[in-house]
C-alpha cells in the first residue's frame, strides 16, 4: 500500500565532527555505559563557547557513588582513542526526557571542563603581557562573539 506521505526518519547514524575527527556518539555512549556502576549514558556534543565544541559524557548511576567522573575519563582514555575521550564526565541523577520520550539534551547541565582553570590563568598572564606592551593598565577581551578566524588562521594573517 503507497500513500502521498514523505516520513523522516532522521539520521541513520549519529556521526558528528569534532576537532576534524568524525565521531560516532553512540560507541562514546556504549563506553560510557560499559564503566563500572553506570546505569545509563548519553554523549553529546556542546558548544559552550561559539567554535569550541567538546564531547560530554552523561552518566547516571546504579548506585550512588559509585562513579568518579575523573576515574571514568582515565578508563575511557585506555579504551578509546583519545579524540572519542569526553572532554569531561558529569553524574546526573537522571537523563532528562522531552515530552517525545527522546533525551532533552537542551537540559542537561553545563560541565565544569577540567582544564579550564589552566586556560583562564595563561589567558591572565598573556593579557599581562600585551598590557605592558601597548603601555595600558588592563587589556580585556573585547572581541565579538563570532569570532572570525574560528576554524582558520586566515584572517587574523591579515590583521597582522
Amino acid at each position: 500500500m503507497t500513500t502521498d506521505e514523505l516520513r523522516y526518519a532522521g539520521p541513520p547514524d549519529e556521526q558528528v565532527e569534532i576537532r576534524g575527527y568524525r565521531v560516532e556518539l553512540g560507541e562514546v555512549q556504549a563506553a560510557l555505559a560499559g564503566l563500572a556502576g553506570v546505569d545509563q549514558a548519553a554523549a553529546i556534543v556542546r558548544e559552550d563557547r561559539p567554535g569550541g565544541k567538546r564531547l560530554v559524557g552523561y552518566v547516571t548511576e546504579s548506585i550512588a557513588g559509585t562513579v568518579d567522573p575523573r576515574g571514568a575519563r582515565a578508563t575511557l582514555t585506555e579504551q578509546l582513542p583519545s579524540y572519542l575521550v569526553p572532554a569531561a564526565v558529569l553524574v546526573v541523577p537522571a537523563l532528562p526526557l522531552t515530552v517525545d520520550g527522546k533525551p532533552d539534551i537542551r537540559a542537561l547541565p553545563a560541565p565544569e571542563y577540567p582544564d579550564a582553570h589552566r586556560h583562564r590563568a595563561i589567558e591572565q598572564v598573556l593579557a599581562g603581557i600585551f598590557a605592558q606592551i601597548l603601555g595600558v593598565e588592563q587589556v580585556a577581551d573585547s572581541r565579538p562573539r563570532r569570532w572570525p578566524c574560528r576554524t582558520s588562521s586566515r584572517p587574523a594573517s591579515t590583521w597582522v
